[in-house]
């Protein structure tokens, strides 16, 4: 009964962009712990190449044309906002002043992402 929820091609689209979305942690993990080219290793650096690389498959996937493309987009963006939420709480900022953060952040990413 329930295993119809699982072959429906949203949750395909799902799996396949939350593991690009592991996959651009990773990479960013391995980018700012293994090389010296950073000398503060903070939330702003880890930001910048998490977006850098974002930019890059979200640019790419659209240019290659895979298939529903756009809902793997939607969901790597989503998976991004849920996870910036995250990382705000627990550097402390308050749930009054959360959404603003995540509205200018999400605007930098966006706003580069999507240029013609």
């Amino acid at each position: 009964m329930f295993l119809q929820y699982f072959f429906k091609k949203e949750n395909n689209e799902k799996i396949y962009s939350d593991n690009i979305y592991i996959n651009i942690i990773n990479q960013s993990k391995d980018i700012l712990n293994n090389n010296d080219y950073f000398t503060n290793k903070d939330y702003k650096s880890s930001f910048e190449i998490i977006s850098i690389i974002i930019i890059f498959y979200l640019k790419s996937i659209k240019k290659v044309k895979i298939k529903n493309y756009n809902k793997i987009n939607e969901n790597i963006i989503k998976n991004f906002i849920n996870d910036l939420d995250k990382s705000l709480r627990e550097n402390g900022i308050g749930d009054m002043s959360i959404g603003k953060y995540v509205k200018s952040y999400v605007k930098k990413i966006l706003s580069q992402t999507f240029k013609t």
